[in-house]
């Protein structure tokens, strides 16, 4: 299924002390709980990805799709100033669905998906954001072919990999910013799980994370591919992974993913969140599914759905995993048993008409994207809200 393509603090103590009044550190709840503190509408354009200025300037950055980059000056506890833009006009006229930050540079993946099969070229901008109120477009790529656009870009060391949705990848030399290099692309064999796929079980490249030498790819209804990358000129596919028991129905799509020593947290769509012990990768064993909204279930027909995982962050530190949650906004998991993760909190009403495509954190500050759309998430308002959370 071509999954998604129409388509968040404080922290309380508890004190304590013993019958001889010798005090002790208070210990920490936990209890996940929320705060909201801010909503930004962008009506004209629907949020894809953000970041926060990772070297904790006072500013996050978005990829609005039509809208280009959009940077924003983060104003505390009150609604974002939007600073600076870089439009359509100046990246190819070329939607931008996806972003990434390197130091001083953002990378964005550019190409919009929704449009459908060969609705546009993929591409990819490098912008200086040096001085973030006055971005610098360094250097811009675009495929020669309409490839149905981007769905997400990462940067490891001198090199940026472009999941290039049923095309595959690109890989780049980006050791010079004002000189985008294509080094390579990848097109991983789409007959698997299906033999002979048809148009709804089609392979799409969506989320990516590389570790060493290992690219893993959300190949959307192709499972979880894994890529050798240390020769950026020749790629190989190496191992694969799919829940054959997700796709009694219809394909489900791996969206994201997020590698964390021998385990592999997925975002699979309406398939909730899958936990895989990837220590051989020849052998990759699920070993945790949070399925809250029974995707195997013959009720559930993916465009009614409740739910729909997409982008996703891991706090180590707690084993929390924060889930954008479409039509259910966020959900929150404890993953500390690997395999048997446990719903902590949600934010959000499913029936509040509202939906969410994307997130990003800063310490305990949470940003919910929100987008307008149909299908398969019915959504009416498109923009931001901002919520720390903390443990009670």
């Amino acid at each position: 299924m071509k999954s998604l393509l129409i388509i968040l603090s404080l922290l309380f103590f508890v004190s304590c002390s013993s019958n001889d009044d010798t005090t002790e550190s208070p210990p920490i709840g936990t209890e996940v709980v929320f705060a909201s503190k801010w909503e930004q509408e962008i009506p004209a354009f629907l949020p894809q990805g953000m970041v926060y200025d990772k070297a904790n300037r006072p500013y996050f950055y978005l990829a609005a799709k039509g809208g280009g980059l959009l940077i924003f000056s983060d104003q505390k506890d009150d609604k974002p100033t939007q600073v600076a833009n870089v439009p359509i006009g100046d990246l190819k006229g070329l939607h931008a669905m996806h972003i990434f930050q390197k130091g001083n540079y953002l990378y964005l993946a550019l190409g919009d998906f929704f449009d459908g099969k060969n609705g546009a070229k993929s591409g990819l901008a490098i912008v200086n954001i040096s001085d973030p109120k006055n971005p610098v477009v360094e250097d811009t790529w675009e495929s020669d072919d309409f490839l149905a656009g981007s769905a997400i870009v990462i940067v490891e060391g001198n090199y940026a990999y472009l999941g290039a949705m049923e095309y595959g990848f690109f890989i780049f030399d980006i050791s010079d910013p004002k000189s985008i290099i294509e080094t390579s692309d990848y097109t991983p064999n789409k007959n698997y799980p299906v033999e002979n796929p048809d148009s709804a079980q089609i392979p799409n490249a969506r989320g990516m994370s590389v570790v060493g030498n290992k690219l893993y790819l959300c190949y959307d209804a192709g499972g979880i591919r894994i890529i050798d990358i240390s020769n950026k000129e020749l790629p190989n596919e190496i191992g694969k992974f799919h829940n054959f028991e997700s796709i009694e129905n219809t394909p489900k799509a791996y969206n994201n993913i997020i590698i964390n020593g021998n385990l592999a947290y997925c975002a699979v769509d309406y398939c909730g969140v899958e936990i895989w012990d990837i220590s051989d990768i020849n052998t990759a064993k699920l070993i945790g599914w949070w399925n809250p909204w029974e995707c195997q279930s013959l009720n559930n027909l993916w465009w009614n759905s409740p739910g729909h995982a997409n982008q996703m962050v891991y706090d180590a530190e707690n084993e929390l995993l924060f889930v954008n949650t479409g039509r259910s906004d966020l959900s929150v998991l404890d993953v500390s048993s690997p395999t048997d993760p446990i719903l902590k909190n949600s934010f959000g009403a499913f029936d509040d008409q509202q939906a969410t495509w994307g997130m990003t954190m800063k310490d305990n500050d949470i940003y919910l994207l929100y987008i307008k759309a149909a299908v398969p998430l019915y959504s009416n308002w498109s923009g931001i809200k901002k919520i720390i959370w903390s443990f009670e």
